[in-house]
C-alpha cells in the first residue's frame, strides 16, 4: 500500500494539522494544559492499541502486532503516571520535576526495548500470560525504584538534565536504531504499508528522544516539539495495528467467503449436471429394467427365476427411490430457490394418506385420522409442495416398520405458534441411544432385519422441515411402536 497523502489520506491530514495548531495555542496558553493534552492522547492511543490487540487475538495471527498492544499498555501505564507525576500538577508531592523525567525515560527503555524484541514474533508464536506477567513485573519494577528514589536522577531543579537522561536518550535511540534495522530485516512479514508506518513511527520516536535532549526547563520548546513527535508516532502505531488487527484481516475474511461463494456455484453447478445425469441417464433404463422384470414376473412359472426376477425388480426400485432422494435433497439443499405459499396442510395430510392407503392394504394395515384436520379442516400454513413428501416419508415409514393388522395414526393440531403433524405406528420402539442419529443421512436402525431402504428418507424429511423453518422430532408410542412429529409454523 502506497502511504501518501491522496484524497483518501486529506480529511486525516488537515485533521492532524488542526490537532497540532490547536496544541501549539494551549502551550502558548498553558503548558501544563499542552502537556496534559499530549500525553493524554498518546495514554489513549496506548490503551486502545492495546484493546484492540487484545480483543482481536482469536481471528488475527499476526503475533508481532499482538506483542506490541500487550507491550504498549504497559507503556501507558508508565506514561499516565508520567503525566500525573508532571510538575504543577500536584498529585505526587514531595516530589520535584525530576520525577516525570525519571518516569519518561523508564517508559521510552521499555518502549525501545519492545520495538527491538517485538520482530522475534514474526517467526514465535507469542504467548499472552507469559508477556504479560514479564511486562507487569518490569513495570512494577520500575515504578518502585524511582519512587524508592533509587532510580537514578534524570533533571535538577536549576541545572537541567543529568548525564543519566542524556545518554540514556542517546543509549534508547540507538535501541530504536536497532529496531528499526531488525524490522527492515523482516520487511517481508508485514504487508508493506503497515511496514512503512511502523518503520515511520520508530524514526519520529528517535527524533523525539533527540528533541528531549536539549531542554533545559520542562516548560522549553524542544520539550514541545518531543511531544509532537511523540504524539504522531504513536498515532501510526494505532493505525498500522487497525489496518492488521482489523481492516486486513476483514478483507481476507471477505475475499476468502467470495471465492468459497465461486467454488460453491462452480461445485452446484456440477452436482446440478449429475443429478441431470442421473434423472435422466440412470432413472429411465432403471425404469425400464423394473418394468420388464415385473413383466416377466406374470407369466414366470419357474420358481427359481421368479425369485431371481423378484430380486431384480426389488433392487431396481431400490435404484429409483435413491435417485429421487437425491433430486428431493438437491432441491433442499438449495432452499433459496424453494418458493413457498399458503396453503392448507390438513387437505396435503389428506391426499398424502389417501395416496398411500395401498401401500398400507399390502400389510393388512390402516390408516386412521383422528381429528378432521385431514379431512379439509383450516391449517393454513405458508410451505413449499415438498411438504407433502415429509409428510409421504413418515406415513411410509410408519408402515414399513409398523406390525402387520395394525394401525398407522395420523393427527394434526395447534400447538401455539405451530402446526403439529404426528404420525404413530404400533411396533418395536427405537432404542434412546438411536434417536439422536435417525436423522442423519444413511442412518438406518433395521440393520439386523429384512427391512430395505435407502437410509435417506428421514433426513430429507428434517431437511424438508427445517426449510420451512420447522423441526421434527420421534417419541416413543406408549402402546408400542414411535410417534413422528412435524412442527410447521402458522
Amino acid at each position: 500500500m502506497q502511504i501518501s497523502v491522496t484524497k483518501s489520506y486529506l480529511p486525516r491530514f488537515f485533521v492532524g494539522i488542526l490537532v497540532l495548531i490547536g496544541l501549539y495555542f494551549a502551550s502558548i496558553y498553558n503548558f501544563l494544559l499542552f502537556h496534559s493534552l499530549a500525553e493524554f492522547f498518546s495514554i489513549f492511543i496506548a490503551f486502545t492499541v492495546f484493546s484492540i490487540a487484545w480483543n482481536s487475538k482469536k481471528f488475527s495471527d499476526n503475533h508481532y502486532i499482538l506483542f506490541l498492544g500487550i507491550a504498549f499498555a504497559f507503556i501507558g501505564t508508565i506514561d499516565l503516571v508520567h503525566l500525573l507525576a508532571y510538575k504543577d500538577m500536584n498529585v505526587f508531592t514531595n516530589y520535584d520535576a525530576n520525577l516525570p523525567t525519571q518516569l519518561w525515560i523508564a517508559a521510552r527503555y521499555l518502549q525501545a526495548l519492545t520495538l527491538l524484541i517485538a520482530p522475534i514474533f514474526f517467526v514465535r508464536k507469542l504467548k499472552y500470560n507469559k508477556t504479560i506477567f514479564v511486562y507487569s513485573i518490569a513495570t512494577v519494577t520500575l515504578l518502585a525504584l524511582i519512587f524508592a528514589r533509587v532510580f537514578p536522577d534524570a533533571f535538577i531543579e536549576g541545572f537541567g538534565l543529568t548525564d543519566f537522561k542524556i545518554i540514556s536518550e542517546y543509549i534508547i535511540s540507538t535501541i530504536l536504531l536497532a529496531s528499526l534495522i531488525f524490522l527492515y530485516k523482516n520487511r517481508n512479514a508485514l504487508e508493506r504499508g503497515i511496514f512503512k508506518l511502523i518503520a515511520a513511527s520508530i524514526i519520529l520516536t528517535i527524533f523525539s528522544e533527540l528533541a528531549f535532549t536539549f531542554y533545559i526547563s520542562v516548560f522549553g520548546f524542544s520539550n514541545l516539539v518531543g511531544h509532537y513527535f511523540k504524539i504522531i508516532a504513536f498515532y501510526l502505531i494505532y493505525v498500522a495495528l487497525v489496518k492488521t488487527s482489523l481492516t486486513e484481516p476483514y478483507k481476507t475474511l471477505f475475499k476468502k467467503t467470495k471465492d468459497s461463494e465461486e467454488r460453491l456455484k462452480r461445485a452446484s453447478a456440477v452436482k446440478d449436471v449429475f443429478i441431470d445425469i442421473a434423472s435422466h441417464d440412470l432413472l429411465n433404463p432403471t425404469t425400464s429394467i423394473k418394468l420388464t422384470a415385473e413383466l416377466a414376473l406374470r407369466s414366470e412359472k419357474n420358481p427359481k427365476k421368479k425369485e431371481n426376477l423378484k430380486m431384480i425388480e426389488d433392487c431396481s426400485s431400490n435404484i429409483i427411490k435413491i435417485i429421487r432422494n437425491a433430486k428431493s435433497l438437491a432441491k433442499i439443499e438449495t432452499s433459496e430457490e424453494l418458493k413457498y405459499k399458503e396453503e392448507d396442510l390438513g387437505k396435503i395430510l389428506k391426499t398424502t394418506v389417501d395416496n398411500m392407503r395401498s401401500t398400507a392394504t399390502k400389510k393388512n394395515m390402516d390408516i386412521k385420522g383422528v381429528n378432521e384436520g385431514i379431512n379439509g379442516g383450516k391449517f393454513i400454513a405458508k410451505v413449499n409442495p415438498l411438504i407433502a413428501d415429509a409428510f409421504s416419508n413418515l406415513i411410509s415409514n410408519a408402515i414399513k416398520y409398523g406390525s402387520e393388522k395394525s394401525e398407522v395414526t395420523v393427527k394434526i393440531e395447534s400447538k401455539g405458534r405451530m402446526w403439529q403433524i404426528s404420525v404413530a405406528n404400533a411396533g418395536v420402539n427405537i432404542p434412546e441411544k438411536d434417536k439422536k442419529g435417525i436423522f442423519d443421512r444413511f442412518s438406518r436402525l433395521e440393520k439386523n432385519t429384512k427391512i430395505k431402504g435407502t437410509g435417506l428418507g428421514l433426513a430429507i424429511t428434517k431437511r424438508i422441515v427445517t426449510a420451512h423453518n420447522g423441526r421434527v422430532l420421534v417419541e416413543d408410542n406408549p402402546g408400542g411402536g414411535s410417534i413422528f412429529i412435524i412442527q410447521i409454523p402458522k
